[in-house]
């Protein structure tokens, strides 16, 4: 009773004006049960108060609702939906649904939405009782391979005994793994800080098609693409990587303007890290992990970090994690073969304004 008169709660609270007016009744008629009280009435309570809410009429509610109220939880393995788009190979994708114990017994139904030229198919309905699980394929064909994170819309159709609800919900890659760039350097960590205090050439103007003098001869920008853990290994890159400095860049192309959150994470405390995006600084004091919200805008957005190491160890990774729901091919990493034909990266975007004599300039234009 306690179960059910808390769901009851819950939903009522997201429904607000549109929960029924016979809840409040039932909710007074849960209070009022023994502790000792059966099971079966307190299902009773809440297939009378499921039913209520289905008489107000057809209406696509929320996974959260169907989540507070009959407990329903959907699972999908989103790395099978990953691998279908990423690969174009026909594929089955697992789903579970389940019901606690405290529940009533339904019958499931799934619908997709596919996105254009996607097939999705889920089979029939599936009759579960309370603690039960009924598990589902999607049969999943996309027409062509597309990298990065997308939201897949779905309708669970949800029926008991003389009543029907059905809700929304999606699934998919909830994040972009940026796994190329293209990375100068090693220079030298003068200050010994976990962010060199030395400002270093490619910090005063970046051109990824400039050569630059480093402690390992002169250098230029190459391509790296991530491991399959998503990290980006300086260690493996360079032969030296103790008290050393490198600059890394990598572009994001969003099909429209996206907020996002931007996560990029070190190995150890001494990989220390300045972000930047579009030219303006992201993340936190704390040096070793950076995150932090943007605005990307509709095209190629420059990820520009400042890499310092102080131990031998140097790794880390970068994911995007959108906040608006996508289509597939909507935000992907831009391949390493491409990184020399944003413009941005060239040094061609705009002109370094006139500073040189400023006071503390030291003759650049900063």
């Amino acid at each position: 009773a306690d179960l059910v008169l808390a769901a009851l709660s819950g939903a009522q609270a997201q429904l607000g004006a549109e929960a029924p007016a016979a809840w409040t009744r039932i909710q007074r008629d849960l209070e009022t049960l023994a502790s000792a009280t059966t099971a079966v009435r307190a299902r009773s309570s809440l297939a009378e108060a499921v039913a209520a809410l289905a008489s107000n009429g057809p209406k696509e509610y929320t996974a959260d609702l169907m989540r507070t109220l009959l407990g329903i939880d959907i699972a999908v393995d989103t790395d099978s939906l990953a691998f279908a788009a990423t690969t174009g190979n026909a594929t089955s994708v697992p789903v579970q649904v389940s019901v606690p114990s405290w529940s009533l017994p339904v019958s499931i139904a799934l619908r997709v939405d596919p996105f254009p030229g996607w097939t999705v198919t889920s089979g029939p309905a599936q009759a579960i009782k309370p603690a039960g699980t009924a598990r589902f394929a999607l049969q999943t064909a996309v027409p062509k391979k597309v990298d990065g994170p997308f939201d897949l819309s779905f309708t669970c159709d949800v029926r008991g005994d003389g009543w029907r609800l059905s809700f929304t919900d999606h699934t998919g890659p909830s994040r972009l793994t940026v796994t190329d760039w293209l990375v100068v350097g090693p220079f030298e960590n003068e200050s010994g800080e976990v962010i060199d205090t030395t400002v270093h050439p490619p910090e005063l103007k970046l051109d990824v098609t400039t050569r630059y003098q480093t402690r390992n001869g002169v250098q230029s920008w190459k391509p790296i693409r991530t491991t399959a853990d998503g990290r980006l290994d300086l260690t493996a890159h360079f032969a030296d990587a103790d008290r050393a400095v490198a600059y890394a860049v990598a572009s994001v192309r969003a099909a429209r303007d996206i907020p996002v959150v931007i996560t990029y994470t070190g190995m150890t405390p001494t990989d220390g890290v300045l972000l930047y995006v579009n030219g303006e600084q992201i993340g936190t004091p704390w040096r070793f992990n950076q995150w932090g919200s943007t605005l990307l805008q509709g095209g190629n957005n420059v990820v520009f970090a400042v890499l310092s190491n102080l131990d031998g160890d140097w790794r880390a990774g970068m994911q995007v994690e959108p906040m608006a729901p996508l289509a597939p091919g909507e935000l992907i990493a831009v391949p390493a073969n491409e990184l020399s034909n944003v413009a941005a990266l060239r040094g061609t975007a705009k002109a370094a304004p006139e500073g040189r004599n400023l006071p503390h300039a030291r003759g650049l234009d900063w």
